[in-house]
């Protein structure tokens, strides 16, 4: 479904060198979700009333102070993507083109009306964003706003994988998209009691992810050919006796 029967072309549209105080007696007459601004008639932002009235700038300033980018989306643009981009951007309105036009506006409460019939039909798994831009806690600030600009995005996860959160969330979703039963533990550190509690069971396939490696001689000693254990782990692993504990190295690469 895309958007090209729920944008309007009603929209308020103000030029940049409008005063504030008339921006916001706009606001205040029409409680329009947010006006565009355009400037010698082509768009260059739009101003919400979110905006005016966490704003301390003055009435005699021109809106054009006050603008703030949004997504721009196509006419034909699907409406999840333009759901996504709402979201991402931070706001409830967002101008449309059809080619280089300004053609109108979209608003969340139009993509809402437009889907809520189809919303207990859909599951994460349709409308998550699959390839994840993500960034580390060292990456530099540079970095960081050169890849908000490549990928038009305003929101980037940072990772902190010491304790392999997600490394474990990887295998886990993997497993149970083969079909596995899973039960998942986060440990901090190797708890022997809760290792004992592990291995009290038998007949199973336990996985160590991002974890383990250092302490394979005591999972080999509590497995006792029990499990079949995969330690996957980038840090170096000690030598193990049972023949059922397999060192898996998390670097390697896909032949």
């Amino acid at each position: 479904m895309d958007i090209s029967d729920i944008a309007t072309r009603e929209f308020v549209e103000v030029d940049a060198n409008k005063r504030l105080g008339k921006v916001r007696a706009i606001f205040e007459r029409e409680n329009p979700k947010g006006i565009i601004v355009t400037e010698d008639d082509a768009y260059t932002g739009i101003i919400t009333q979110k905006q005016l009235v966490q704003s301390h700038v003055e009435d005699d300033a021109k809106a054009g102070a006050m603008i703030r980018s949004a997504p721009k989306v196509e006419r034909t643009a699907d409406v999840r993507k333009v759901a996504r981009v709402l979201v991402e951007g931070g706001t409830k309105v967002a101008p449309v083109f059809q080619g280089e036009e300004l053609w109108g506006i979209i608003t969340e409460d139009a993509i809402l009306e437009a889907v809520i019939e189809n919303l207990d039909a859909l599951t994460i798994e349709q409308i998550y964003t699959e390839d994840v831009i993500t960034v580390e806690e060292d990456t530099n600030v540079g970095q960081v706003v050169n890849l908000l600009r490549k990928h038009s995005i305003s929101r980037l996860p940072v990772l902190d994988d010491t304790d392999g959160l997600t490394a474990g969330a990887i295998l886990l979703s993997a497993l149970e998209r083969a079909g596995y039963t899973v039960e998942a533990s986060a440990l901090e550190k190797p708890y022997p009691l809760v290792l004992q509690k592990i291995f009290e069971g038998r007949n199973r396939i336990v996985i160590f992810a991002d974890f383990a490696g250092k302490i394979a001689p005591m999972i080999s000693r509590l497995n006792r050919g029990g499990n079949l254990v995969l330690i996957v782990d980038h840090h170096p692993a000690e030598d193990v006796d049972d023949p059922a504990v397999h060192v898996v190295d998390a670097d390697l690469k896909k032949g």
